[in-house]
């Protein structure tokens, strides 16, 4: 689906995936500074990592773009895709050396794949594991990743151990977009432009917003 945008928020940004949309100028801390029209189909989730954005697409690829002015910079195709294309891309986050990305497929596998992007034109696969829910996006926080699972909580998987350790209550059961500002999580509900900060430690809703943004796939915080 084209018309995807990419919405600039705040001084220290906030990057949200959504479908067209009228925004709020002003929600929370945060202000609408700018939208980026993206030109591939399908995107699936966001990261930022040393002054870009990375998008990820359902179609199989790893964009870098401008993320001032949303320009694409080059493109990285994920291992497997297209031949194996069952696969849905739902999270992307970056630990500070790796990309991390979230996936699932129809016959109900969960995956964490760990992502070098090369010189080359392909992306290079390390390490994969199994989670226990269906990501509906990925953060990173200290050491760990932390995932919004749909119908259910945030889950917390720890990259040291190699396992989930724990979960926190969500604030809704589609969070379709998730990020960590340095000191707590910010979750958006699928639809309906709800923002949530919440308490990293324990799930508890510390402030709500309303930026209008319609159907959410995906965000970033730099």
């Amino acid at each position: 689906m084209k018309g995807r945008t990419i919405g600039l928020i705040g001084l220290t940004a906030l990057i949200l995936a959504s479908g067209p949309a009228n925004c709020a100028v002003l929600f929370g801390p945060y202000a609408i500074t700018g939208t980026l029209p993206v030109s591939f189909s399908n995107l699936g989730a966001l990261a930022f990592s040393e002054g870009s954005l990375y998008a990820a697409d359902t179609q199989g690829y790893i964009h870098q773009l401008d993320a001032l002015t949303g320009e694409p910079v080059r493109d990285w195709l994920i291992p497997g895709f297209p031949s194996q294309a069952p696969d849905n891309v739902t999270g992307l986050a970056w630990d500070g050396s790796h990309f991390w990305l979230a996936t699932y497929n129809t016959s109900r596998r969960y995956y964490l794949r760990q992502l070098t992007l090369g010189p080359g034109a392909d992306a290079i696969e390390g390490t994969t594991f199994t989670l226990s829910g269906q990501p509906t996006d990925l953060t990173y926080r200290n050491g760990q990743l932390l995932y919004s699972e749909y119908l259910g909580p945030i889950r917390t998987f720890d990259l040291i151990v190699g396992r989930e350790v724990g979960s926190i209550p969500s604030p809704s059961q589609t969070v379709y977009g998730l990020a960590f500002d340095g000191q707590d999580l910010l979750a958006a509900h699928f639809q309906g432009g709800t923002i949530y900060r919440i308490s990293a430690l324990d799930g508890s809703i510390l402030e709500t917003w309303q930026c209008g943004a319609a159907n959410t796939y995906g965000m970033a915080h730099d």
